[in-house]
């Protein structure tokens, strides 16, 4: 078994398909940001005593203290 329950060999795209998927991933991951700014100017991630939504993003999402920055900076920027 492969990633995300494909064989590897199953995960060859055209390079128009590669596009329209990293198209999709890039708006996934736009869409994700604004739910993490709106998340955060809520304040809701202080339920379990983190002290920042970096610090919540690093303990429930498993993220590098880099990434969970970088995603709350993307966030407000977008927003």
């Amino acid at each position: 078994m492969g990633i995300g329950g494909c064989a590897v060999d199953e995960i060859v795209l055209s390079p128009a398909e590669f596009i329209d998927a990293w198209a999709a991933h890039e708006r996934e991951a736009a869409r994700l940001a604004l739910a993490a700014s709106r998340l955060d100017s809520r304040g809701e991630w202080a339920a379990d005593g983190s002290v920042s939504m970096a610090a919540w993003l690093r303990n429930q999402c498993r993220m590098s203290n880099r990434d969970a920055n970088a995603l709350v900076h993307r966030g407000r920027f977008l927003d």
